[in-house]
């Protein structure tokens, strides 16, 4: 039996969505300052709390964006991840994954081929994260910044506010090291958008399939 407290965790869960529509309204230091509270309960290994968050907001973001696009425009960009080696089940629901948000897409009035750049530019977000960890960075403490982020992204949630983690700014990450100073020794390992959703735009509506719950879960009795 869940109490009404464990109800409402629960529905903060079920709520959070990856939001890629924000308003234009700037955050308040008082409010990124509570969410980012909460997000430290985050658990880690040891309580070493390994995570490093660059948070970034008004005019530093926007000069920010505008280092990263022009870099991603002139070619000075890197290759983030290695899909190849990725396992078919996981290619297969990528794929789904396109096929399901290009109509929200062409109802967003977005241009084919725009959606890299977008990421880019965090969505047009009024805050983005930039989430790090000292190196060595072992598989455990890597656990550790997933969990903050998943914590981090919760707490958003929880505040009335939209995320959405993203991977493609680190095509530009020689541009996010030199602008925030991050040293080599830091690895940049995700992004967070963070905002108010634009509930009226298509990409703020759209919420990604799950799979069927016996596909990955295995209840051995």
């Amino acid at each position: 039996m869940c109490n009404g407290e464990s109800m409402g965790l629960l529905a903060g869960i079920n709520a959070r969505r990856s939001c890629r529509a924000f308003r234009n309204v700037p955050l308040s230091p008082e409010l990124l300052t509570s969410v980012f509270e909460y997000a430290t309960f985050a658990p880690s290994a040891k309580n070493t709390q390994p995570w490093e968050a660059y948070v970034v907001t008004g005019e530093k973001l926007d000069a920010l964006r505008a280092q990263m696009l022009d870099d991603l425009k002139n070619g000075r960009t890197a290759q983030v991840g290695k899909g190849s080696a990725d396992t078919e089940a996981r290619k297969k629901r990528a794929r789904e994954l396109s096929a399901e948000m290009t109509p929200f897409i062409q109802r967003q009035g977005w241009e084919a081929g725009s959606f890299v750049e977008r990421s880019v530019r965090f969505f047009d977000a009024p805050a983005a994260v930039i989430v790090c960890m000292d190196e060595p960075e072992g598989k455990y403490h890597a656990l550790d910044v997933g969990m903050f982020v998943q914590t981090l992204c919760l707490s958003a949630t929880g505040h009335g506010l939209g995320s959405c983690i993203l991977g493609y700014p680190l095509i530009v990450e020689p541009a996010i090291r030199d602008f925030l100073q991050i040293p080599e020794s830091r690895r940049i390992m995700v992004c967070v958008a963070l905002g108010f959703p634009d509930s009226e735009q298509p990409m703020a509506q759209f919420e990604s399939s799950r799979a069927e719950l016996e596909e990955n879960i295995h209840f051995v009795r």
